[in-house]
């Protein structure tokens, strides 16, 4: 995600172009873990203060903070869409081929496929590895149920590499030059 990152945030020659605020905004509301239905149905009315709300499946609402990083996102993308009322007035295609660009822009998608809903999962394995508190991941992830959010963790990531630190030496105290 730090290729992302720079290509989002890094030192800029000129002002951001139309496509680095869109960019920035999917980017941000990806890292909250929303879906990619809850990102075509939020609309700028929503999206003021320090959180927002939004509808997500079977009714429920979910409430997500609004940082610093998506503050300014939306700032400048609001500008761009002046006199709309939906963040994005695309279809679900449209928004997912914008969002496999940006990973295309940035370098990371050549060999791979990514979209939306796999940064879904790669937020919920970041998290739980960052906390390893499974509810909280649920929590943070909107699931209804604990077994779903065990389907989004990919814990074998997260034991290799704890298995490689440990065996460098890194992880439980040992000194840092390994075997």
């Amino acid at each position: 995600m730090n290729r992302i990152w720079t290509l989002l945030y890094g030192p800029r020659k000129r002002k951001l172009s139309v496509k680095i605020k869109r960019w920035r905004v999917i980017y941000n509301l990806a890292l909250l873990g929303l879906r990619l239905n809850e990102i075509l149905q939020l609309r700028f009315s929503q999206v003021g203060g320090d959180s927002f709300t939004t509808r997500v499946k079977m009714g429920k609402i979910r409430t997500f903070p609004i940082d610093t990083y998506l503050r300014e996102a939306l700032l400048d993308w609001t500008l761009v869409c002046e006199n709309e009322d939906r963040l994005f007035n695309v279809d679900k295609s449209t928004l997912s081929i914008s969002f496999q660009n940006l990973l295309k822009a940035s370098g990371i998608m050549r060999e791979s496929y990514c979209s939306l809903h796999l940064m879904r999962h790669t937020v919920a394995t970041r998290l739980f590895a960052a906390t390893r508190d499974m509810r909280r991941v649920q929590r943070y992830m909107g699931h209804a149920s604990i077994e779903t959010t065990e389907l989004y963790i990919h814990e074998d990531e997260i034991e290799q590499k704890e298995s490689l630190e440990i065996i460098r030496g890194v992880g439980k105290g040992g000194d840092k030059d390994g075997l």
